[in-house]
């Protein structure tokens, strides 16, 4: 009997792999390295050089608590739910599939750093009205790649922003 998470991990499984091209195949596989594990950890590192540079030590705190979180729930979980992932990916994944690690980093790297953006008093509205924009479609296309690429399923993607958003929520008190 298929549950209603599982209709809509294969009803959506099934829409993107009717819409794949070659020119949306790389568009989405850039989208996917900027949501990398390695892509993270180096933007990571810079913008905790940049905090420490600008001595905003409680905001790098508050950077690594965001992150440490996310990610620790994250690997956790997949070690819990053991999740294989979707046959066919146009990649090749190697870990287990729930929750996405992409969309846990890029709803808690990108998101930190839209919550660090948004706050500044120095930036012009409009800027932070295009950042917020820019932002949000950022998190939302490296979630897309993973469903677009075939190695996750809808639920994963969402189980994703979720950790991620967790990992914001709490790490953001800090600040």
């Amino acid at each position: 009997m298929m549950t209603i998470i599982n209709v809509f991990d294969t009803a959506t499984g099934y829409f993107f792999s009717t819409i794949r091209t070659p020119g949306r195949t790389v568009f989405f596989k850039l989208m996917t390295m900027i949501g990398n594990p390695k892509t993270a950890v180096i933007i990571f590192i810079l913008v905790s050089i940049f905090f420490l540079y600008k001595k905003q030590k409680k905001v790098l705190v508050a950077f690594i608590i965001t992150l440490g979180i996310a990610e620790s729930i994250t690997y956790v979980a997949k070690m819990v739910f053991h999740r294989a992932r979707p046959l066919h990916g146009l990649v090749i994944e190697t870990d287990y599939s729930f929750p996405s690690g992409h969309a846990t980093a890029a709803m808690a790297l990108y998101g930190f750093l839209l919550f660090y953006l948004l706050r500044k008093k120095t930036i012009p509205t409009p800027i932070k009205i295009l950042v917020l924009v820019l932002g949000v479609a950022l998190i939302l296309l490296i979630g897309i790649s993973r469903l677009y690429l075939g190695v996750h399923y809808l639920s994963d993607v969402l189980a994703g922003y979720v950790v991620g958003a967790i990992g914001l929520l709490i790490g953001t008190t800090f600040v």
